[in-house]
């Protein structure tokens, strides 16, 4: 039977090997149809997970088989039994050797349970006694199964070719695992594809599409059917330039990953945002085949992009005009600045500045971006509730138009219509009293302008706001100084005000301008530095001066009157009063001055030329004669000027000439010769300075 059984077995095997894979049910089909055909009798056995019961998976089909299930009630495909329990099994799984049994009955009542033992002696009649051959079967060096065949005629020299037949079926058997498992794989993977939350796009290395998953039908609305076939072009936005997507291609055929952002259009006109990540695929030979090309939606989190991106770049145009408003620009400038950040901002044709006018009626266009030439400066609006910019002053809300068209809250000035607007936004701009005007802004298409966009315009509008109340409020304060600098200037008084820092030191913190005219200095020298002013006191009135500093640290107001030193060293006379503000914050006390210097030195010279001709006329009254009380006079003169010599020349009886007279003053010995030399002059009228002073009657000084 050797060479027959060969032969029918190579044959099986053969056919198991003309397709790549089988599947175990086929193998099981051709193994038994092959063993039928021979007259023989077999079964294939594979190990459960145990690796210690085996299950029989393919048993050839006979009466004698179907009277012993009738008999015993077991079904002998999928019977399971020990390893261990079964000789023949047991030495061909601890050999992995193929054996020859001359009489299989013993293995057939080692392989009958204990509830069937009183029947081994029928069923081993039915099955008779014949021998049979057991081969394990093999994969990856482990043994898997035995196949075992039972047939009259076999011999010993069966066996190699039964073991042969059992490699053949352990390999289509490994090979069909392999592929349960490649085909389990790809169901998985199809399944994954299909389910997958992310679209999913192959196409031929042409970019013709081949398949979509149904997320992309579900982003882009496209089913299958409508983009088989076709190029990614369906889905062109015209966002992207052709550059864009040159490189896009030539990245891809060079074998490269590409990974970027795309926008697109879906078929309902609407633009998405995808981040996509496309892979060439090869096939076995390197070449690129097709394209895969993974797609994210992307939109929400590029929404929230550009919406931070607008928001960052709104915020730096609210900084930026802050900016030029803290600089101090014209208001003019400040308002086409504004518009045109707005309009560049928000991306809208219009934006305008609309002033509220002094009559409350009406509105015009102060400033503004798109309009009509000539219109700036020129156009109003009224401020009735009929129009946007008359509804915004009444509501003193932010005011959103999405379609002028269908308005129903007011209708479209001629200003808006003529331009062809159709949405808008628009703010109040604040003032102190009543509101300055209304900042909008517009645009041709229709649009919803976002909370983040009504939030950016009233930025614009308060910076606007506090820039108008600044200007108003310098305006008024440089008005109320034009007048407080009228009053201090129509006085002749110098006004200053000093505090006592908490360092204890003096600082001036006004100095008025008559402070130049009084010393000679310039303002400078006594804002710069307080002890400046002291430097000017005479030196025997520092101490009087000294002593109303105290006063002032006391909390007292003070009052003292010194003399100073001008800037040409010309010396008068001041009077310093001083009122006195103490501040308490805590254990901060701060103390300020508010003090006025008046010069009295005309008074003060009155006072003493009063006082010379009061001492004068006392002596010449009780002097004994006339040059005596002319000798008093003249040592009273030197005394008040502080002169050193005086001498009176007297004319003679017939009043030709002026001699020398006997009534004269020195305080010093030096001036004798001089006095002696003038006893031998005369002086005629208009002679000599005595003679010129007599002539003329009038006082000459040299």
């Amino acid at each position: 039977m050797k060479v027959e059984l060969l032969h029918a077995l190579n044959g099986v095997a053969a056919s198991l090997q003309q397709s790549a894979t089988h599947s175990e049910e086929e193998i099981f089909c051709a193994f038994s149809q092959q063993i039928v055909e021979l007259g023989l009798r077999g079964a294939i056995s594979l190990l459960d997970e145990t690796r210690r019961r085996v299950v029989i998976r393919a048993i050839t089909s006979s009466q004698a088989l179907g009277h012993l299930e009738e008999l015993t009630g077991l079904k002998a495909m999928g019977f399971a039994f020990d390893v261990t329990q079964v000789d023949a099994y047991r030495r061909v799984m601890e050999s992995r050797r193929t054996i020859f049994i001359a009489d299989n009955s013993p293995v057939i009542a080692q392989m009958i349970p204990e509830a069937a033992r009183p029947l081994i002696r029928r069923i081993i009649e039915t099955f008779g006694s014949m021998p049979a051959i057991y081969a394990p079967i093999m994969a990856e060096g482990e043994v898997r199964g035995v196949l075992h065949v039972i047939g009259e005629g076999l011999t010993p020299d069966d066996a190699p070719a039964v073991e042969a037949f059992a490699n053949h079926i352990a390999v289509a058997l490994h090979n069909a695992v392999k592929q349960a498992e490649s085909e389990e794989q790809l169901r998985k993977l199809s399944l994954a594809v299909e389910q997958i939350p992310t679209s999913v796009m192959i196409t031929d290395a042409d970019g013709v599409i081949e398949y979509v998953n149904p997320e992309f039908t579900r982003i882009t609305g496209y089913p299958l059917g409508e983009v088989i076939g076709k190029t990614p072009r369906i889905l062109n936005s015209g966002v992207h330039p052709p550059e864009f997507f040159e490189e896009l291609w030539h990245t891809i055929k060079s074998g490269k990953v590409w990974q970027g952002d795309i926008c697109n259009r879906k078929k309902s006109g609407e633009l998405y945002w995808e981040l996509q990540s496309i892979s060439p695929i090869r096939n076995s030979e390197g070449e690129i085949t097709h394209f895969l090309a993974i797609r994210i939606d992307d939109t929400e989190r590029k929404r929230a992009e550009e919406k931070l991106k607008a928001k960052t770049r709104q915020q730096a145009a609210v900084a930026e005009l802050g900016q030029h408003a803290l600089a101090g620009v014209d208001l003019s400038t400040l308002m086409d600045e504004a518009t045109a950040i707005v309009a560049q901002t928000l991306e809208v044709e219009y934006a305008k500045v609309l002033e509220l006018l002094p009559s409350g009626d009406a509105l015009l266009l102060r400033a503004g971006v798109g309009w009509q030439e000539g219109l700036v400066g020129q156009a109003t609006v009224g401020t009735g509730t009929d129009s946007q910019a008359g509804y915004t002053l009444s509501s003193s809300e932010p005011v959103i138009v999405e379609d002028l068209r269908t308005e129903t809250r007011f209708s479209g000035p001629p200003l808006l219509c003529d331009h062809g607007v159709v949405s808008g936004a628009s703010v109040v701009i604040q003032g102190r009293s009543r509101p300055f005007g209304v900042l909008g802004a517009h645009t041709v298409e229709r649009r919803t302008f976002t909370q983040d966009d009504i939030h950016f315009l009233q930025a614009i509008a308060n910076v606007l706001a506090t820039a108008i109340e600044r200007k108003r409020s310098e305006e008024a304060l440089q008005q109320s100084e034009g007048r407080f600098r009228q009053v201090i200037s129509s006085i002749s008084d110098h006004i200053y005000m000093a505090e006592m820092t908490r360092e204890g030191e003096w600082v001036n913190r006004y100095v008025s301008p008559n402070v130049e005219a009084l010393t000679g200095y310039p303002v400078e020298k006594f804002t710069a530095d307080w002890e400046f002013w002291q430097s000017l006191i005479h030196l025997d009135d520092r101490e009087a001066a000294a002593a109303q500093v105290t006063r002032f640290l006391a909390g007292q107001n003070s009052e003292v009157e010194y003399r100073m030193i001008r800037a040409n060293g010309e010396t008068i006379w001041v009077r310093d009063s001083g009122r006195v503000v103490v501040q308490q914050n805590g254990d901060r006390r701060t103390i300020t001055v508010y003090g006025v210097v008046s010069d009295i030195t005309q008074r003060k010279r009155a006072e003493e030329e009063v006082h010379l001709l009061q001492t004068m006329t006392q002596a010449i009254d009780e002097a004994q004669n006339f040059h005596l009380a002319l000798k008093i006079a003249l040592c009273k003169v030197c005394e008040a000027t502080g002169w050193d010599f005086g001498e009176a020349w007297i004319p003679r009886p017939d009043e030709t000439v002026l001699e020398y007279g006997p009534a004269w003053c020195s305080s010093t010995e030096s001036l004798e010769k001089f006095r002696q030399l003038s006893e031998t002059f005369v002086f005629p009228p208009g002679v000599g300075l005595p003679g010129r002073v007599w002539a003329s009657r009038q006082t000459e000084w040299i």
